[in-house]
């Protein structure tokens, strides 16, 4: 692979993990609404060690190391492989919310594929697991996004639509926005080596205090995001 096109699978990566990407990411909190109205978050040092945690404690075990799966599956048109791994990430989902986040994603993220001329998105559409990680590792693996550069692309995607949610919900004002990202960044750079080392029974460590959050959220009087 030559500089140039390396370059070009980098930018692809920025577009795939941009706020303007229209797959409605934004919509969702994963539990932040409730724990801000519960109180468990109340300023940005809290917001910090909330999104710290979960991205420490749940998604370097869960959504990383399945990215790395995936990519190498796609890569390897190993499509059992595919449908295992994406039936378990769902199974490992904490409450009804997040596993419906992550279909209605996983959809959006497909029909955005398909616009972008991938076709083997068309062919997952009606997949009961259907996913966003699913679909993002098919995204890689089509534009030949190396596998460490996606997983660190995918890490800083969900770090910043979190800081995002925080900004909305604490409040906090877009310089604390800032310095929770900028705080994040050693973390997000920890969450990928981590994910690189976990064995395959190691995989889907439990992050309790995000089922309870979510699940709370599903019947949280009100919202402003999905459910």
């Amino acid at each position: 692979m030559n500089q140039y096109t390396r370059h070009r699978n980098t930018i692809r990566l920025w577009q795939l993990i941009s706020p303007s990407f229209p797959v409605g990411m934004f919509a969702w909190s994963q539990g932040l609404e409730y724990a801000v109205e519960a109180e468990w978050v109340t300023n940005e040092e809290q917001a910090l060690q909330w999104i710290q945690g979960n991205l420490s404690n749940n998604i370097a075990y869960l959504d990383a190391p399945l990215l790395q799966k995936m990519c190498r599956a796609w890569r390897e048109q190993d499509n059992q492989s595919i449908e295992y791994w994406s039936h378990f990430l769902l199974a490992a989902r904490e409450s009804s919310e997040l596993v419906s986040e992550d279909v209605q994603l996983g959809k959006a993220l497909a029909k955005v594929l398909i616009e972008l001329r991938i076709d083997e998105a068309q062919r997952w559409l009606e997949f009961e697991s259907l996913n966003y990680v699913m679909m993002f590792s098919l995204a890689v693996s089509h534009w030949q996004i190396p596998t460490d550069e996606a997983v660190r692309g995918y890490l800083w995607g969900w770090v910043e639509n979190q800081v995002i949610a925080a900004i909305k919900l604490v409040p906090l004002g877009h310089l604390a926005g800032q310095r929770v990202l900028s705080a994040l960044i050693d973390s997000i750079e920890a969450a990928a080596r981590k994910s690189k080392k976990i064995d395959t029974e190691q995989i889907g460590k439990s992050f309790p205090l995000i089922g309870i959050g979510s699940a709370k959220h599903e019947t949280q009087y009100t919202r402003l995001f999905r459910s």
